[in-house]
């Protein structure tokens, strides 16, 4: 009989709580150092992988996906947030409504309604 061997790396965070502590100091040194968070930011913070930070769900469960997932939201809020508040251009804001299913394109409906009437 034999025993599987698990392989890979152990865990970083032991806990989602440790996890949730972990993101909540990148966000807090974000603010004094006046720096917009990312989310590759924060995985450089947390010394790992960004892939990783995306693999958790499957890996370690949803409990850890729901910290990481609630700390994206934050940052693309942030992004969003910065987005919108351009005086200068608008640019920002356009990206954002073409993300969310905008378009700035015209459609015409070119269908025809009509009677043929053929005379023999």
């Amino acid at each position: 009989m034999t025993v599987p061997i698990k392989g890979g790396r152990p865990k970083r965070f032991k806990t989602p709580e440790q996890l949730k502590k972990e993101i909540d100091g990148y966000f807090q040194e974000c603010e004094n150092k006046e720096r917009y968070p990312t989310f590759a930011g924060l995985a450089y913070y947390l010394d790992i992988d960004r892939q990783t930070l995306y693999n958790y769900k499957d890996k370690y469960g949803k409990e850890y996906f729901d910290v990481i997932k609630k700390a994206r939201e934050r940052i693309k809020a942030e992004i969003e947030q910065r987005l919108m508040d351009t005086t200068k251009s608008k640019s920002g804001v356009i990206f954002l409504a073409k993300n969310y299913g905008y378009t700035d394109r015209q459609e015409i409906d070119h269908k025809i309604n009509a009677e043929v009437i053929i005379e023999e």
